[in-house]
């Protein structure tokens, strides 16, 4: 839902549950969108950039290219 200056309102229970705190991050892809808190997505970040070449050998198993 929107507020009156056409930001979205997340409920305080989905904010709870995130972990999201003051910074967050929004990333997306298509039609889809994640909020994430900006420190967990740092860490997310950071690790994933250190497996990219086991995620790439996982994909290419599945046969996504």
């Amino acid at each position: 839902e929107l507020d009156s200056q056409g930001r979205i309102l997340i409920p305080e229970y989905l904010k709870t549950s995130a972990g999201l705190k003051k910074e967050v991050v929004i990333v997306g892809l298509f039609n889809r969108l994640e909020i994430w808190d900006g420190g967990q997505w740092k860490k997310y970040k950071s690790q994933a950039e250190k497996n990219t070449g086991k995620i790439a050998e996982e994909l290419g198993k599945l046969g996504v290219y």
